[in-house]
């Protein structure tokens, strides 16, 4: 069940950004309290970053894999509250290193929350509220068991696409946990993977679901069909982490060295690269919010056209 607390203030800093010469963009560091800590709205060591414009009742909401605090956090941007979900543990709805979290629409119309619970080797789903629905997995590399699962994603469909990062591949489930099909295994030829670690969904040049992995220890992304096909792959992206994608075909990868931003569109064949100056340890991003698990935070950069 989720706790609902009313946040206090933020607190904005200066960032630099190569994306413009002449102008730093501003970004605000979402620290409604200290910043780190175990209090609600404070955070330990974040990860994946998630926005959605609905889910049920919340209008505008950023969710946040609280890492260090094994904990979910989902904060209405244009409200005042927070709400949190999980503890420490290994009973139903209990984390051990919580790293990605996304949400899917039933054919019923309701959504569900779906968390990587990496220590635990498992996946939870949640309805909106927090309230723990089912899990799936155990350590492993059978169909099914996972070794240290890190990113999660869903598609149009309804299918959940989970990086088994440990095993070196992407496993793929229906919204109940039940296998659907796999692909990957460790290699650096196309269609392997190094140690990945995100994955996400975004609309092809052809307007077809595609899904793009960051591949750490090969240094590239991956681009693959809904089946696991290989489609492409873009090199020389020093250990990307995580993902965002938009509707005009940007891929959005925050790169572990040198705490840079890389945005990569293949519908354009076109490259940019950004500087995250002022960040300590980048993670995920999900427009316009970077999470930070050196600072503790998420920043959130307001030039929007960087993007």
């Amino acid at each position: 069940m989720r706790i609902l607390v009313i946040l206090a203030t933020a607190i904005c800093v200066q960032l630099s950004s190569c994306c413009d010469s002449d102008t730093s963009p501003t970004a605000e560091y979402w620290e409604p309290f200290e910043g780190h800590g175990t209090e609600p709205g404070q955070f330990d060591s974040p990860m994946g970053v998630q926005f959605r414009a609905s889910l049920g009742s919340l209008r505008s909401v950023l969710l946040v894999a609280d890492y260090g605090n094994d904990r979910v956090q989902m904060f209405p941007i244009d409200d005042i509250h927070v709400y949190c979900f999980g503890e420490a543990g290994d009973g139903p709805g209990q984390f051990r290193g919580p790293v990605s979290i996304t949400s899917a629409q039933s054919d019923s119309g309701d959504s569900f929350l779906f968390v990587t619970d990496s220590r635990n080797h498992r996946v939870q789903k949640f309805d909106v509220d927090g309230n723990f629905i089912l899990a799936w997995g155990e350590s492993g590399s059978d169909t099914g068991q996972f070794n240290t699962p890190t990113g999660i994603d869903a598609d149009r469909d309804g299918n959940i696409y989970v990086v088994d990062s440990g095993n070196h591949r992407i496993q793929v489930f229906d919204e109940n946990g039940n296998f659907q099909r796999l692909w990957g295994g460790q290699g650096t030829r196309p269609g392997e993977f190094e140690s990945p670690i995100d994955i996400a969904e975004y609309d092809g040049a052809s307007g077809l679901a595609r899904l793009v992995v960051s591949d750490y220890g090969n240094n590239r992304i991956q681009v693959f069909d809904q089946e696991g096909d290989f489609i492409a792959s873009h090199d020389a992206i020093p250990c990307p982490l995580g993902l965002g994608t938009s509707a005009k075909g940007n891929i959005w990868i925050v790169s572990e060295t040198d705490r840079r931003l890389f945005i990569v569109n293949f519908w354009r064949s076109s490259r940019e690269v950004y500087s995250l100056r002022g960040s300590l340890k980048p993670y995920d991003i999900t427009e316009p919010w970077v999470s930070d698990m050196g600072k503790h935070a998420i920043l959130w950069y307001s030039r929007r056209d960087c993007y």
